[in-house]
């Protein structure tokens, strides 16, 4: 296993965030996993798994204990951050973005200006445009835009969407 200095910060720690952020920080990479609920987080930080995925326990269990994997519900810093947050649909199945935007918000304060965001959440096109004008919305010293970022004055924030390529239930395969 190869250490990294770097830390990625997973935004969800349900069935695509878990295994993911298991899997990176089993790799060497600093992972700190970010969610709401209390509950989850407490049973994360034990080593304990929080969804039915076949052989995620023993590799959550290492990666706590080697000490690469920490969480909590406060936002944390890092040079790279994953939302892996629920995308339901409404009433009128048209997805719901709030909890990505909600997600963008809490990580905007933190911003320092060349991280990663990736969004990795299951959603309708122009979510990750709709992420970046949370972004900027909130902290207006930000830009996405890397010809707005070399003409000064802006610090650049690096977005991307990586689609969901999990199976959950067969995550660990």
């Amino acid at each position: 296993m190869t250490e990294t200095n770097q830390t990625v910060v997973f935004v969800g720690l349900g069935y695509i965030g878990l295994p993911t952020a298991v899997t990176l920080a089993n790799s060497g990479v600093r992972v700190k996993g970010v969610d709401v609920n209390e509950s989850v987080v407490e049973r994360v930080a034990r080593g304990e798994v929080t969804i039915v995925e076949p052989g995620l326990e023993e590799e959550l269990k290492r990666a706590v204990d080697s000490g690469q994997l920490t969480a909590s519900t406060q936002m944390q810093h890092g040079d790279a951050f994953v939302i892996a947050v629920p995308t339901p649909f409404k009433d009128d199945y048209v997805g719901d973005t709030s909890y990505i935007e909600a997600a963008g918000r809490s990580i905007a304060p933190l911003l320092e200006g060349d991280e990663l965001v990736i969004l990795e959440s299951t959603s309708p096109p122009q979510t990750t445009r709709l992420l970046g004008r949370v972004l900027t919305e909130a902290r207006p010293d930000l830009t996405v835009d890397p010809a707005e970022a070399a003409q000064g004055g802006k610090k650049l924030i690096h977005l991307a969407y990586c689609p969901e390529r999990i199976l959950p239930g067969r995550a660990m395969d």
